[in-house]
């Protein structure tokens, strides 16, 4: 039994290794785009769980200390900025003390903690 090969089919052609290097450089371009998308949104969730650390750590200054005064300016603690209020509110049972905590940071990013104390 004889197989028929033509002279003409012993590989690719020019065309078929541009359209196969065309797709693979697309697969590859949707790839390093989501991994530049996995790392930022890395970054942004460290600095998020940064700043809920901030805050929580007032929250817990003013469950140990419900007197503590709050600040006039913001505070800057390792690139973020910290400012918090408090407001007395009267209930039927007692005074609660309503503390809001706001940390900030980069352009428009930020993270606000709202806790009630009893005084």
């Amino acid at each position: 039994m004889k197989v028929l090969v033509s002279r003409g089919s012993k590989g690719f052609t020019l065309a078929e290794v541009l359209v196969a290097l065309f797709v693979l450089s697309f697969a590859l371009l949707g790839m390093a785009r989501m991994q530049m998308r996995s790392i930022d949104a890395y970054d942004h969730a460290g600095r998020m769980s940064h700043a809920l650390a901030l805050a929580q750590e007032i929250v817990e200054r003013y469950q140990t200390d419900p007197n503590i005064a709050a600040p006039t300016n913001p505070e800057s603690v390792s690139g973020f900025t910290r400012n918090w209020t408090r407001t007395d509110m009267v209930l039927a049972g007692g005074t609660v003390r309503e503390v809001v905590v706001t940390v900030s940071w980069g352009t428009n990013k930020q993270v606000q903690l709202r806790s009630y104390v009893s005084p």
